[in-house]
């Protein structure tokens, strides 16, 4: 054996480290790389199954923050010399105006303008189906209003989302600024119930929001993936069974107790109460119009389910799966669309204001689209029969301004 075949010892080197510094943010950035792929996947294999359905009512509508400002008494009121173009349900585009006081300026006639000594103008008062934001200028309630009654100034006091205590509020800081000779209250049968009692309890939940949410959740609302998560937690926190629990601050429940047939002891007593409520709010309605001396009257809005028999409360997009249990056991044990009319007819009668229910008119013209065919509000269609039933309701009751002859109607 030569000396060359015996085995060297293998020389060693040390084996290099990594900074720790250096290895922590090395591991970071392969965590997050791996998170964004995972999510990329994620949000490709959603938009791949459909998974996200619809709008949901929860999220802005566009440009709401333009048209209404936070208010510490009323929640939020109409902003001023807005001008701004809005969207109807099928996308067209219209111009929307309001004057220095937050008033909708409905037409180019002049219909909402402010009434001159000889021209007292009718106040009316009401939510979304007053305000009109889907209707262009001239085919709102409250200018086709004007329109039947030979140009008689009509002032769209309409907010959206109001209850009945929130348009007095809106119409007492108004009234001043206008030379005001009626009053017409427009109830809206979908919510305006449940909407004075949780405005009375201060428990009353807006139905969208009016601040602008930041970037990242901008960014977080265009993410399908996100979307998709967001609302599948939403409905497992939510409550997991019906059990005739009604809640007044979801948008079905508080349609579905007004139509129950047959209500069960707790939901009738809160049923009771928002009629209570309800009760409160139209007498000073009432007082309102003693403090101005005008006439008044208070008009019924039938909702659409009122209508279309076939077509239940809200779109599918605003119901979640107890809502959707809730309306199928309803409808195993009766729905009855008629006994809210009568139910509103005595609200009115004890607070002690005149009383006009369209319901009947509008069956009658059933054949004919009058609302929205996503959208439960009315189309201006359904806005023009409103109008010429209260104009001739209010020329034949003498509920027009004191001061001006009936108009001959169009």
């Amino acid at each position: 054996m030569t000396q060359t075949d015996i085995a060297q010892p293998r020389t060693t080197y040390p084996r290099p480290t990594m900074n720790p510094r250096v290895q922590r943010w090395f591991k970071l950035i392969a965590a997050g790389a791996s998170l964004l792929i995972a999510f990329l996947a994620g949000e490709v294999a959603v938009r791949a199954l459909h998974l996200v359905h619809g709008h949901d009512p929860a999220d802005t509508f566009p440009g709401l923050m333009e048209l209404y400002a936070e208010d510490a008494q009323l929640g939020y009121v109409p902003r001023t010399n807005v001008n701004l173009d809005v969207p109807d349900e099928t996308g067209k585009k219209h111009r929307l105006r309001t004057d220095e006081n937050g008033v909708r300026v409905d037409s180019g006639d002049n219909s909402t303008a402010a009434a001159r000594g000889d021209q007292p103008a009718i106040a009316v008062l009401g939510d979304s189906f007053v305000a009109g934001v889907n209707a262009p200028d001239g085919q709102t309630f409250p200018a086709v209003l004007s329109q039947r009654l030979g140009g008689r100034p009509a002032l769209n006091f309409g907010c959206l989302g109001y209850s009945n205590f929130q348009e007095l509020g809106l119409a007492r800081r108004l009234a001043p600024r206008y030379h005001i000779g009626a009053l017409v209250m427009m109830i809206c049968s979908n919510n305006d119930l449940g909407d004075n009692l949780t405005w009375s309890r201060r428990n009353k939940i807006n139905d969208f929001e009016l601040r602008r949410p930041g970037s990242l959740h901008m960014m977080a609302r265009k993410s399908q993936l996100l979307t998709f998560v967001t609302r599948s937690l939403k409905s497992h926190v939510g409550r997991s069974a019906w059990e005739d629990h009604y809640d007044f601050n979801q948008r079905l429940d508080k349609e579905l107790i007004q139509y129950d047939a047959h209500r069960p002891p707790q939901a009738e007593a809160e049923y009771g109460a928002a009629v209570t409520a309800s009760v409160e709010a139209l007498a000073e309605f009432k007082r309102f119009a003693d403090e101005l001396g005008v006439p008044r009257l208070v008009v019924l809005i039938p909702a659409k389910a009122m209508v279309y028999r076939e077509v239940l409360f809200t779109t599918d997009s605003q119901t979640g799966e107890v809502a959707i249990g809730a309306l199928k056991h309803l409808t195993q044990r009766g729905l009855d669309f008629d006994a809210l009319r009568g139910t509103w007819r005595d609200i009115a009668g004890h607070a002690g204001v005149p009383f006009l229910d369209l319901t009947d008119t509008f069956r009658e013209h059933d054949r004919e689209a009058l609302y929205g065919q996503i959208d439960p509000h009315w189309n201006p269609t359904g806005m023009r029969l409103g109008a010429e039933v209260v104009a001739k309701a209010m020329a034949d009751q003498k509920t027009l301004p004191a001061r001006e002859t009936t108009a001959a109607m169009h």
